[in-house]
């Protein structure tokens, strides 16, 4: 079973675009930075970078609604949507990439702020796969969590040490799917190598308490 973490946050990173993967801090999506090279959207999504609420780090966040409707695309009515941060080569056809992130595998953590109407929804990372369609996923479903609570900063733990495949191919660090009609705001994707096992990555202050976690029933 998928380990789900409620904990702490960190500091904000330059630009990685296109750099080779750091440590113990791999930045993929704040204010002003990505390490990605596109977000891409599918679904009944709309993605808006707003101030309000007022993020827990920096000044704006990713807000993502999902509405019911019909998807022409689908060629049906939906009700679920999301976005991803996705790794291309450069060029006018740009083709997927692959990014290493074996260094985060054994003891890495993904971490990130979340501000939901609903707790349906899933978080993934995408495998390359050689560029076939789509990648395999490792996938984490919050759905009747216990500690949640909507509409609401939540921070987020996902122990990479759960993972199923090696992380040597990754096509997107972080993808999100709402699974119905609601409203997810997201700040501060980042992957971390902390000293202690949940533990601070250079004594940054922690803006929630740390006994406030997120489990699953």
């Amino acid at each position: 079973m998928k380990k789900l973490l409620l904990l702490l946050s960190l500091i904000h990173l330059p630009s990685l675009l296109h750099a080779a993967i750091a440590t113990p801090i791999y930045a993929v999506l704040g204010d002003e930075y990505s390490s990605g090279d596109d977000v891409y959207t599918w679904g009944n999504v709309t993605v808006t970078t707003p101030t309000a609420p007022a993020p827990p780090e920096g000044y704006k966040s990713l807000k993502a609604v999902v509405v019911s409707g019909f998807n022409p695309s689908q060629g049906a009515v939906i009700e679920w949507g999301g976005w991803g941060v996705v790794n291309l080569t450069p060029g006018p056809t740009p083709t997927r990439r692959s990014v290493d992130m074996s260094a985060y595998q054994t003891d890495g953590e993904m971490r990130f702020w979340i501000n939901c109407s609903t707790d349906n929804f899933e978080v993934a990372m995408e495998h390359n796969d050689n560029g076939s369609l789509p990648g395999t996923k490792e996938s984490w479903l919050f759905h009747n969590v216990d500690g949640w609570v909507n509409n609401t900063w939540l921070p987020v733990i996902i122990l990479m040490s759960d993972t199923q495949w090696p992380l040597n191919d990754i096509f997107s660090p972080f993808e999100i799917t709402l699974k119905s009609p609601g409203t997810c705001y997201v700040d501060h994707v980042r992957y971390v190598l902390p000293p202690t096992f949940l533990g601070d990555v250079f004594d940054v202050s922690i803006r929630i308490s740390r006994t406030k976690r997120l489990s699953r029933r």
